[in-house]
């Protein structure tokens, strides 16, 4: 049996640790696979994993060096060691390079993310020493491999649990960590303009997500006056139920790598809106046909013109979302297992 060992930082939520227990539980229920999980930062799990995987957490200190110690001890019996996100893949690489393990790693991100500390940014020359690189983009993918040949994309998959619904409820959803790189108060101030400007009585906004951001959101409510319009619901387990009543979703982020919210709602058959960042968005939504895509540096007086025409356009939402519905097969996680 193959000894697959997956690397994060924790798996309290977001969209990549979603992934990687979508893959920790697609490999644990095939036979010729024993599967580790390793969390480098806790050893809270907010996601459901299949009972066969084993987990091991590093509780006891965030720091790179305890870090490095710590994977380097429990990676000399594993076979492929596989990666998310900058900080961790720096670490998986130079764990395998001395245990000689087999180092795959997944960019979660675009290389120009700023939020990626300049230092970590530079020592991403050590991706020339993995046996593999996963990016999401082909924007990634061009600056990659510059560094290391053997790189493919993979974008995110998508795993539906509910019948999709025809009948949806008159919601603008939004799903994101609350920071400031997901850009949620620029969408309540769109909101807010409609609902003044354009006499939005029917319609409320649903915010999922938590984060450092959450008290200045919530004031930018108060300010607005939108309490019975706005609802904040924090991290949730049955966020599907949302994507799966909701007309409309929005994405305001400013960057992303590849946005699994936004690829969740385009798969349930949410009338997509969203900013037209580097990465992410133009690979998912074809503009006006199975989704809206704006400049990036759209004011929030006009986002919210374009987002008010897409409201009253019944027949564009109802067309959005039977073209995401049925362009959405390429993003399913339908593999047969063995």
């Amino acid at each position: 049996r193959l000894k697959l060992s997956f690397i994060i930082n924790n798996l309290n939520g977001g969209g990549a640790e979603r992934i990687m227990s979508y893959l920790c539980n697609y490999f644990s229920k095939k036979k010729k696979y024993d599967v580790t999980l390793i969390l480098l930062n806790g050893n809270d799990v907010f996601y459901n994993l299949n009972e066969n995987v084993k987990i091991i957490s590093n509780s006891s200190s965030n720091g790179f060096l305890n870090n490095f110690f710590f994977l380097r001890k429990n990676l000399y019996d594993a076979d492929v060691s596989i990666s998310f996100t900058t900080r961790v893949n720096i670490l998986n690489i130079i764990a395998c390079l001395i245990t000689r393990t087999k180092s795959i790693i997944s960019e979660r991100t675009h290389y120009q993310n700023k939020n990626v500390s300049f230092l970590l940014r530079i020592f991403r020359f050590l991706y020339f020493f993995s046996n593999y690189v996963i990016v999401l983009s082909k924007f990634d993918l061009n600056f990659y491999k510059k560094i290391n040949r053997n790189i493919e994309i993979i974008t995110n998959p998508f795993e539906p649990k509910l019948k999709i619904n025809a009948k949806r409820e008159n919601i603008i959803l939004n799903v994101g960590r609350l920071e400031e790189v997901k850009n949620q108060i620029f969408l309540i101030e769109a909101f807010n303009h409609c609902v003044y400007k354009y006499n939005l009585k029917k319609w409320k906004l649903v915010i999922i997500g938590d984060g450092s951001k959450k008290f200045e959101i919530e004031r930018c409510i108060k300010k607005f006056n939108l309490e019975n319009k706005v609802n904040l619901l924090g991290s949730i387990s049955d966020v599907d139920l949302y994507y799966n009543k909701s007309k409309i979703y929005c994405l305001t982020s400013k960057h992303e790598g590849f946005p699994n919210s936004l690829l969740e709602a385009y798969c349930y058959g949410c009338a997509c809106i969203s900013l037209d960042i580097n990465t992410g968005p133009s690979e998912i939504l074809n503009h006006r046909v199975d989704g809206i895509l704006l400049k990036k540096d759209i004011s929030v007086k006009n986002f919210s013109k374009e987002l008010i025409s897409l409201i009253r356009n019944k027949s564009l939402i109802n067309k959005i979302h039977i073209n995401s519905i049925k362009n959405s097969n390429k993003y399913l996680f339908n593999f047969k297992l063995s």
